[in-house]
């Protein structure tokens, strides 16, 4: 895999909207409700995590609102993301590598296609059927684990997950974003 493009917004409707998502007061902000999907495509990608980490990001006041992202990970490899509640997004990611590339999407959250995009050659496409609006496959997974006995998701383990944080806090430092509970 050589970069990964990852982009999850959403226009946020503040009259049916759960404002919470956005408060300082409840540690709201778009990095940690929708960027935790991007920066968990792009470690799928490249498990051992960024070298360097560049950003912008734009605040309502109190917390992101949108962010962009740039990984660098050695031999010239990138992540690209994007996470917001201020603009319309379709929620895809694009994996690209040496042969082709691979889409998911739309809406990563509940993806309804699959399609490997080959250099040479002919598209190949699968579709998903999606029957619920989300996270019973990881529910499924963690049954799964759960009747083997394991204590974690070899799929996805803690240290992943602290790899994840750790990143959202380095920008929120950047961003000097501070929640009470960094106190």
């Amino acid at each position: 895999m050589l970069t990964v493009h990852s982009f999850h917004s959403f226009l946020a409707d503040p009259k049916d909207w759960q404002l919470w998502k956005a408060s300082l007061a409840h540690t709201g902000g778009a990095v940690r409700d929708v960027g935790v999907y991007a920066l968990g495509m792009a470690f799928l990608a490249f498990p051992q995590g960024p070298e360097k980490i560049m950003s912008c990001c734009r605040t309502n006041g109190e917390v992101d609102i949108h962010a962009d992202m740039l990984l660098q990970y050695g031999d010239g490899k990138a992540a690209f993301l994007s996470a917001g509640f201020d603009m319309e997004g379709n929620a895809t990611t694009t994996i690209f590598g040496e042969k082709g590339r691979i889409t998911l999407g739309p809406n990563l959250c509940c993806p309804s296609q699959l399609q490997f995009i080959p250099n040479q050659g002919e598209p190949e496409s699968v579709e998903l059927p999606y029957p619920a609006t989300g996270m019973q496959f990881e529910v499924l997974r963690v049954q799964e684990c759960l009747a083997q006995g394991l204590l974690e998701c070899p799929d996805f383990t803690w240290e992943e997950s602290l790899k994840i944080c750790g990143v959202i806090d380095q920008l929120r430092r950047e961003w000097g974003i501070r929640y009470a509970s960094d106190r």
